[in-house]
């Protein structure tokens, strides 16, 4: 069962890199169809499925390889590419595999653990917090959402305010427009 089920879809993957993605080397294509989407934060990209996060990438990754490099037990990962392919990119084989420990002193990869889908290696600073909250706000479908801010009865302020709450304390941002409302209006709601 797909961690985050509302990127299972190809397109959803594709929609979430925008022109502001930093790596312009890869394609977002390969990106999508590897099973990432872009969480909005630099670089940072994460597996609909298991949940992996990467970041870090060079112009001359491929997202399956790294992939498999980090999360060769992903169902999605088996199913599109198999065993073989994974197992080729594993310690102790000859394609090029980087050490797992250098990836993580250079906090390329950000895992769950077995009780928590969203717990990662290391915790957004607020300089990363605010950058993706501002980014964020630039989104087309969040400007879309702003203009109907009054009607639902929450500012931006609030949404902000609830953005970056959600980033502190999970480290991650919100599955759906619906969740992000809906933690804006209890953070209106709060003395």
């Amino acid at each position: 069962m797909a961690r985050y089920p509302s990127f299972e879809d190809y397109r959803k993957r594709l929609e979430s890199f925008t022109s502001q993605f930093p790596i312009t080397g890869i394609s977002s294509t390969l990106f999508a169809e590897a099973g990432f989407y872009s969480i909005a934060v630099q670089d940072y990209t994460r597996c609909f499925y298991c949940g992996v996060g990467l970041r870090g990438w060079d112009n001359t990754d491929d997202p399956w390889i790294q992939h498999a490099k980090f999360s060769s037990s992903c169902q999605f990962l088996i199913e599109k590419k198999g065993i073989e392919f994974i197992r080729s990119y594993q310690p102790g084989n000859s394609a090029g595999f980087r050490s797992t420990e250098t990836r993580t002193t250079n906090e390329k990869t950000e895992r769950p653990s077995e009780n928590d889908s969203a717990t990662t290696i290391r915790k957004l600073n607020d300089n990363e917090i605010r950058l993706h909250v501002k980014m964020r706000m630039e989104y087309p479908k969040t400007r879309m959402l702003l203009e109907n801010c009054s009607e639902l009865g929450i500012s931006q302020a609030l949404l902000e305010k609830a953005l970056e709450t959600r980033l502190d304390l999970q480290n991650d941002d919100f599955e759906s427009f619906e969740d992000w409302i809906e933690a804006a209006k209890n953070l209106s709601n709060q003395p």
